[in-house]
């Protein structure tokens, strides 16, 4: 009988985390709450709450040690307590209605299809996702997001664990590369919707050309600019667009964005310590 863990990664959260987690704890056997917070007892009235939902184990890391680190902590402990599934989350995501019971009758029913074999991960139509606006059904993806990606455990023993050098950011994007190239499979239930937040974002429009700034703060830049350029040394299929990607946030600090110099120091920062091999945390 297939079991379902899940993880959610915490840092300073907010008040509604706990109504966010309520979406999808009942289905899961047990739900891992990760803290990166460095002081938890500063937020001891939201814990309280999240603490005393069914299912729940919580583990406060006391230090940010980044999404990665998080990450591998819980996948380590579904391999070794035998679940079949690992659904990962962001704090601030959710489901909306009955999302998440039609999401695990999918993956569930999904193990008697023989052309799922391969499917190291499953992910779901989240908010702001444009490719996916007018699909529906099933579809192979190149890339899944960390909120609401489910990992078939199994297979994570030959996929390894997530990279640690990135802390954050692209740590997703990564672990579905190297998974792609190792043959599996990530797929997407276009269907199934998630609630999910990407930075502040602010629409544009300028000769017809439509786009989004998601005005991310500085450190973010940071670990962008850093991490992208990683990523696109270990896998060439997606150099150029990464290197696009870095030019065009650039432009849009420039044009759209506020606190624009600290966020290009920050950005050549990143840069730099890419070319110097340096990873993990972000240190002054």
């Amino acid at each position: 009988m297939s079991s379902f863990a899940g993880v959610v990664v915490l840092y300073h959260p907010e008040a509604d985390i706990c109504r966010n987690i309520q979406t999808y704890v009942s289905e899961l056997d047990i739900l891992y709450i990760l803290d990166n917070t460095e002081n938890p007892s500063d937020n001891f009235s939201i814990l309280d709450k999240i603490i005393k939902l069914q299912n729940v184990k919580y583990f406060p890391f006391y230090e940010n040690k980044g999404l990665s680190y998080a990450l591998n902590f819980a996948l380590k402990k579904v391999q070794k307590e035998g679940y079949t599934y690992l659904l990962t989350m962001d704090q601030d995501s959710c489901f909306p209605g009955k999302e998440f019971f039609k999401y695990k009758t999918n993956i569930i029913h999904a193990e008697n299809d023989r052309k799922f074999d391969n499917v190291a991960i499953f992910s779901v139509n989240y908010s702001g996702l444009k490719e996916a606006e007018n699909l529906r059904g099933v579809h192979e993806v190149i890339a899944a997001i960390t909120s609401g990606s489910i990992l078939k455990v199994r297979l994570t023993e030959k996929i390894g664990y997530f990279d640690e050098n990135l802390f954050i950011d692209e740590v997703d994007d990564e672990y579905c590369y190297r998974a792609r190239l190792l043959g599996y499979k990530i797929i997407m239930y276009c269907d199934i919707k998630l609630t999910h937040h990407l930075g502040n974002p602010k629409k544009y429009c300028i000769l017809g050309y439509r786009f989004t700034v998601l005005n991310h703060g500085a450190i973010r830049k940071y670990y962008i600019s850093r991490n992208r350029l990683y990523v696109a040394k270990k896998y060439k299929c997606i150099r150029k667009y990464y290197i696009m990607s870095l030019a065009k946030m650039f432009i849009k600090i420039l044009f759209f964005e506020k606190n624009k110099f600290t966020k290009i120091v920050f950005m050549v920062n990143g840069i730099y310590d890419f070319i110097s091999n340096k990873y993990g945390k972000y240190t002054n």
